[in-house]
């Protein structure tokens, strides 16, 4: 009985990581169970919704998915073009965010985001 019983714990403590687990996708560590992306020198605070958006793309670096994707597995239905709008604002509120790392969240035209984990940096210089 006793060995069932730790079983079962195992299994629940298990399921628990599995619900919201830290995703890494180099340099940056979302921390979903306290709303945190973790890079470089730097915690940022994110949203529930950002929290999961990050999730969905973290966890497919390289991969492009769609927005109408990105918008079943945030909110949970396919959405009309206005709420696949809302992904694109959820988006450029990351990329606000990111600052620097910004360039980590791809836009692929037409289609959706994809996460790049070796993102290169640009340095806007002021016009002369």
């Amino acid at each position: 009985m006793a060995t069932l019983l730790a079983a079962l714990g195992e299994e629940a403590a298990q399921s628990a990581q599995r619900e919201v687990p830290q995703v890494v996708a180099d340099p940056w560590t979302l921390d979903a169970a306290n709303l945190e992306l973790r890079g470089p020198g730097q915690t940022i605070a994110v949203t529930t919704m950002e929290s999961k958006l990050l999730r969905a793309l973290m966890e497919q670096p390289g991969e492009g998915i769609s927005r109408a994707a990105l918008l079943r597995l945030v909110m949970g239905e396919a959405g009309t073009e206005l709420q696949l709008r809302n992904v694109d604002n959820h988006v450029m509120r990351l990329r606000h965010k990111l600052g620097p790392g910004a360039g980590h969240i791809e836009t692929l035209r037409g289609f959706g985001f994809r996460w790049v984990t070796h993102a290169t940096h640009l340095e806007v210089l002021p016009c002369q």
